[in-house]
């Protein structure tokens, strides 16, 4: 590379500066970063930070409903949501606070409508039934 003559150290500091070209792999500041730590890069992580969010992360309930995973939905509308973040309801078909004994129940991150976190209800259709009830004579097992 030939110098111009006057001001020799800038020109060639210059010239020398406007033959290379810009490579986002050879400089850190322009290649995407990963600011969490988790892995992921900028380009690829939905949220880049959290570390708890990421491609491939596990879905888990959250007070927040974060899309740990970035697949675009969060807590029970996730089908990946991992059932053990998770609280395990059961209906109660007659409104009496206890869950039907005989159902296995689901997973939700929130109460679902209808549904209670007890499964001792041995007979779920009748409101009278459940293991507080006081026990009449009625041929019914109350309680």
């Amino acid at each position: 590379m030939r110098c111009p003559s006057i001001s020799p150290l800038f020109a060639c500091a210059f010239v020398a500066c406007a033959d290379q070209k810009i490579s986002s792999t050879a400089d850190p500041y322009l290649s995407p970063q990963d600011a969490d730590g988790d892995g992921y890069t900028a380009d690829r992580d939905c949220d880049d930070g959290d570390p708890w969010v990421h491609p491939g992360a596990v879905e888990v309930c959250d007070p927040y409903s974060r899309d740990e995973n970035c697949d675009g939905v969060a807590n029970d509308a996730d089908p990946g949501l991992d059932p053990t973040s998770a609280s395990l309801w059961f209906p109660d078909n007659d409104a009496d606070g206890w869950g039907d004994a005989d159902h296995p129940g689901v997973y939700a991150c929130v109460q679902p409508t209808g549904m209670v976190a007890d499964q001792t209800d041995c007979n779920d259709t009748e409101v009278a039934v459940h293991p507080e009830a006081a026990e009449v004579c009625d041929g019914i097992d109350n309680d």
